[in-house]
Formats: C-alpha cells, structure tokens, sequence
C-alpha cells in the first residue's frame, strides 16, 4: 500500500503551472547604465527598470508547487545551466526580469546579484516585440 498521503497518485499534490517570462535588456547604448548593475545601484542612480527597455526573449510554463522565491531560484538554475532547447537569450543574468502570471496576476522580478526583487510598475508603457514574436502572437491572438 502506498503511504497514507499518497492521493490521487501524487501524493495529494497538484501541481501548479505557472505561466513565465524571460525580459533581456535590448542591445543599444541607453541601456549601458542599467545592464548588468545590482539594484542597489539603481536606486542611488535614480534608475527605474521598464519595459521599454527590455524586449521578451521567452515565454512558457513551469510546473510548480513551492513558494515565488523557489520558483524564481529555479528558474534561474534551468536558464543558466539547463536551458530549453528553444531558448535563444544569454544565461540569466543581474538586470533580466522574471515576469510570473501567479493566478492571473502578474508580478515581476529583478535578477539581483543575489536573489531577486520585485519591481512595482515595471510593465506601465508598452512592450515592443520582436517579429518572431508578433507572428506567434497573429498566430493565436485575435484582434477584435
């Protein structure tokens, strides 16, 4: 007989799947100050991390059942030392943003030195994306 807390075959957990997304800093000279800096160094400079800044290099779901700060630790292993075979970014990296759906609403991250930190406001003006990306989104997305 399986252990007593053993339900449902997987021990009474249901996993949950978390949508995310991987935002890389585009590659032009505004963006030299912030690339690669702590936050702290941010925050003494004045500097807010945007999305116009950024451009989303990655998009998917990932099983899970922890708490944000696992998650994030996660998915900062997989895209530094496993990454997806799909995946065309660098390895993750201080001043990237996590971008996680946590049950419709969305929360984003600053890949810090060490650990990460939450960013209020972040995705306030509009993201520009990269032609792959708008032929997915055409693909999929209806607009009305």
């Amino acid at each position: 007989l399986p252990p007593l807390w053993c339900k449902n075959g997987f021990g009474g957990i249901t996993m949950k799947h978390i949508n995310y997304a991987i935002f890389q800093l585009k590659e032009n000279a505004n963006n030299n100050p912030i690339q690669y800096r702590r936050y702290k160094y941010l925050q003494r400079e004045g500097i807010i991390p945007k999305i116009n800044r950024y451009q989303e290099v990655y998009r998917d779901t990932e099983e899970n059942d922890e708490d944000t700060d696992t998650l994030l630790e996660k998915l900062f292993k997989k895209f530094n030392f496993s990454k997806p075979a799909d995946f065309e970014g660098r390895n993750l990296s201080v001043s990237d943003v996590v971008e996680l759906d946590l049950n419709g609403e969305k929360a984003f991250y600053y890949v810090d030195s060490i650990g990460f930190q939450k960013l209020e406001d972040f995705d306030s003006e509009e993201v520009e994306y990269a032609p792959y990306q708008k032929q997915i989104m055409n693909r999929f997305c209806r607009k009305e």
